[in-house]
């Protein structure tokens, strides 16, 4: 079999999501009222050209979409000789002229898909976006855009990068490519050029924060701020609020977590009493605990999305977003990323306990909301020997459904803390004949099931106490507001270990160092 051919015309062509089209500005300019459009050419082109460096600079595809001025046996090449030697618009040809490794194709007349090989080439690149510029905005481009958009292509058409006979007839059809063709309008300057990397595989590592995580959106004064499940969090978090409408950038959607610091360390606890019905009482704990957001994401800016573009390039546009508008804004960070795995680890280290976990995300992952295809999460597993002083019947059976684990304080006292249910259903008959043999009251000494909590169900105060004498090694991932937020994982019984040996020093003073992995 021969060989898979690689390229197109000789050269390797430059994958990328978006590609620059200048149409027909290698013009002979040989028709009616051409000095007309020859007064908006010559500045235009002078722009243009900068937007072509910049393009090439990123590694973005530029193709010349040209007319052939109804000369069959001509090339392009020919094209642009015979327009460099007697076009009125020599100086444009000259300024413009196609460089090495720049691609072109010929079109009979307007449309630059009509009848030529532009769409085989688009798609052999990979190219998503189409940069439209060039003459006239009023006929080829708004052609060859109406064509783009049909085949499902997103479309800039910068409108210092295009002319018509007259600016109201650019105009207008900048209009009309804006509203139907959902067309970006916006001046070359401000589109972003980035240059695309390999980076299949590859992974960036990010802290997992103990929060709650809030996607943030400002529209001049109007700011939203939403859960993951897409409900409203504004009226919790004013102070965060406030934070955004301080910020010089008016438009913009961020990503990331809510948390609130208290003494140096994350306290969910505080965190949850934010979600109350009465705005003073909410006024008054972000007096008492400001929340920080910290940020690991940009979605959109300036009413451009950033959704389909790579992780790696959403980074480099999250940093340079922070280092705009976060310099005197103590209430939003930039959390921490790296590509080094080893520094990752290092986290875990620096943070201690306070740290949930770090996530890995693939570079090359467009933003997925809600998907984990993109993302791994590692949480930090911890272990603590607990006492059982209690268990509780699985709901309509009398046998085990959970033990309940305790720990002892400073004040000698055995203090409820949690519980685990993750044996095997073969294991719960013998464990129930076990534990019901151990039945004494009080079980727990200190505080026990049953009291008021965020966590009661109407089965708290249904369960029966042990004599403390069965320690179980657990593992858990958080230990807060004194007791473990989540079910624990049994890993082992401990018929070595004393009951007073199992203390609330392995689980407390482990918190309170995350946050000196944010930048000040």
């Amino acid at each position: 079999m021969p060989e898979k051919n690689v390229d197109l015309h000789g050269s390797a062509p430059d994958k990328h999501k978006f590609a620059l089209l200048l149409i027909d500005v290698i013009n002979d300019f040989d028709f009616p009222e051409a000095h007309q459009l020859l007064k908006h050419a010559r500045p235009m082109a002078r722009t243009l050209l900068r937007l072509k460096r910049r393009a090439r600079k990123a590694g973005v595809p530029v193709i010349y979409v040209n007319d052939n001025f109804g000369r069959w046996k001509s090339d392009f090449r020919h094209t642009v000789d015979y327009c460099a030697r007697h076009s009125r618009g020599r100086d444009i040809v000259e300024l413009l002229r196609p460089e090495e490794n720049d691609y072109f194709v010929l079109k009979p007349k307007h449309s630059g898909f009509f009848s030529t090989t532009l769409e085989t080439l688009l798609r052999y690149l990979e190219t998503q976006t189409l940069i439209l510029t060039g003459i006239a905005g009023n006929f080829c481009v708004l052609f060859t855009a109406n064509d783009a958009y049909m085949r499902d292509f997103n479309l800039f058409v910068p409108s210092d990068c295009t002319v018509s006979n007259t600016k109201k007839e650019n105009d207008s059809a900048l209009g009309l490519m804006k509203k139907f063709l959902k067309a970006d309008t916006r001046s070359s300057s401000r589109i972003l050029l980035r240059r695309t990397q390999k980076r299949k595989g590859k992974r960036q590592y990010e802290p997992k924060w103990d929060g709650f995580r809030c996607i943030a959106f400002r529209d001049g004064e109007q700011i939203h701020l939403q859960s993951k499940a897409g409900q409203p969090l504004a009226r919790y978090f004013p102070d965060i609020v406030g934070a955004l409408s301080r910020l010089p950038q008016q438009q913009f959607v961020l990503d990331g977590e809510l948390v609130v610091p208290v003494g140096g360390a994350l306290s969910f606890d505080e965190l949850q009493l934010r979600l109350h019905p009465a705005a003073s009482r909410v006024q008054k704990l972000a007096k008492a605990h400001p929340a920080i957001y910290i940020v690991f994401d940009l979605l959109g800016q300036s009413r451009q999305s950033f959704l389909k573009e790579p992780l790696h390039e959403r980074r480099q546009l999250v940093e340079k977003f922070a280092r705009s508008n976060f310099k005197s804004a103590k209430a939003l960070r930039l959390s921490p990323a790296t590509t080094d795995y080893r520094t990752a680890r290092m986290w875990f280290k620096k943070a201690g306990g306070n740290l949930d976990g770090v996530i890995a995300k693939r570079l090359d992952a467009v933003y997925a909301s809600g998907e984990r295809t993109a993302a791994v999460k590692v949480k930090q597993i911890r272990t603590a020997d607990c006492v059982v002083g209690g268990f509780r019947y699985a709901r309509g059976t009398r046998l085990i459904g959970s033990l309940l684990l305790g720990l002892y304080g400073d004040d000698g006292l055995l203090h409820h803390v949690g519980f685990t249910s993750s044996f095997k259903a073969s294991e719960r008959r013998e464990l129930t004949k076990k534990f019901e043999a151990l039945r004494k009251p009080p079980g727990f000494t200190g505080g026990a099931p049953g009291g008021p909590s965020r966590w009661s169900t109407d089965r708290t105060s249904e369960w029966e106490p042990v004599a403390p004498n069965v320690v179980v090694e657990v593992t858990y991932d958080h230990f807060t507001g004194d007791r473990f937020r989540h079910g624990t994982k049994l890993l082992r019984w401990r018929p070595d270990k004393a009951p007073r040996q199992c203390t609330m020093d392995q689980v407390q003073h482990r918190e309170g160092k995350s946050l000196a992995l944010l930048k000040p």
